[in-house]
């Protein structure tokens, strides 16, 4: 892989799914040589880790899509450092992710403004949900008590809003999709902050 990285420094799609022997060194090569990379399949890849997520990071800033599925070593650190570094993600899957956790989807939602569709089959989120939606209510109670919701109370609605207003749950699926923060932002006012909850 090191070899046709260096040798396809313009590639921007790259299917590696169910490529069992792919690891971590195979991503630091896309990060060195490939920068143009925007679509990247790593389906059932079980050796990949964090540390891959970090090295695209570092390298492949135009990546939109990327599959992860079934790469059970991946935690919240390297998604983290994904959504940082690759602003213009628009797809994101996860199936099988069991380590990733809320936190995951909150990195995503957050430096990922364009993001559109999340898979997280059997991923480990939203298990705190209802404590969520317990915070984002007496958030919304503090900001009607003062003349106008600050800045920080307006920033935290808008978050928990993407990601339990956008959710679409079914038996065996949850998916989630973004709009974009800024829109969310603006649409939240003192006077609709009770209506938007609901």
């Amino acid at each position: 892989m090191r070899t046709l990285a260096q040798s396809c420094p313009n590639i921007e799609e790259l299917n590696l799914s169910q490529c069992k022997r792919i690891s971590d060194a195979t991503c630091a090569a896309l990060s060195s040589h490939c920068p143009k990379l925007q679509r990247l399949n790593l389906d059932s890849c079980p050796e990949i880790t964090d540390m891959s997520l970090k090295d695209l990071a570092a390298g492949c800033p135009l990546l939109t899509h990327i599959n992860l599925s079934w790469c059970e070593l991946l935690t919240d650190n390297g998604v983290d450092a994904l959504a940082k570094g690759c602003p213009e993600l628009r797809s994101f899957l996860s199936k099988g992710c069991r380590q990733l956790t809320d936190k995951a989807v909150m990195c995503l939602a957050r430096y990922c403004p364009n993001l559109e569709a999340i898979n997280l089959h059997e991923c480990r989120v939203l298990i705190s949900l209802t404590s969520q939606i317990r915070m984002l209510r007496t958030i919304a109670s503090r900001a009607s008590d003062s003349r106008r919701a600050t800045d920080f109370v307006v920033n935290e609605i808008s978050l928990f809003l993407v990601k339990i207003r956008s959710a679409r749950i079914t038996e065996r699926k949850l998916t989630f999709v973004f709009f974009h923060t800024e829109k969310v932002e603006k649409e939240i006012t003192h006077n609709n902050i009770y209506n938007l909850i609901q």
